[in-house]
């Protein structure tokens, strides 16, 4: 599958995780995605090393995603900043 037919994620970042990504970014040539995407794999790999049981196959993890509810954002109960309403 090309990554033009890859899901889509609308991700809402702290300002301070903004700021380092756009940061990463830049300093290694890359868009911010590739650096989002790079620091999920680098998790990943851990994870296998760590407990070989629990390894995950970086490759065959699919996010799964929903598109937003019309009418306004979804209740993010919990998170931090969010409206309840």
């Amino acid at each position: 599958m090309s990554q033009a037919n890859w899901p889509r994620l609308m991700l809402r970042l702290p300002t301070d995780l903004k700021r380092f990504m756009m940061r990463e970014a830049k300093r290694n040539g890359s868009s911010q995605n590739s650096e989002i995407v790079r620091a999920i794999r680098e998790k990943l790999d851990r994870m296998k090393n760590d407990d070989g049981a629990h390894a995950v196959e970086s490759r065959s993890v699919v996010a799964e995603t929903k598109p937003p509810l019309a009418g306004g954002p979804r209740n993010h109960q919990g998170c931090e900043g969010a409206s309840n309403g």
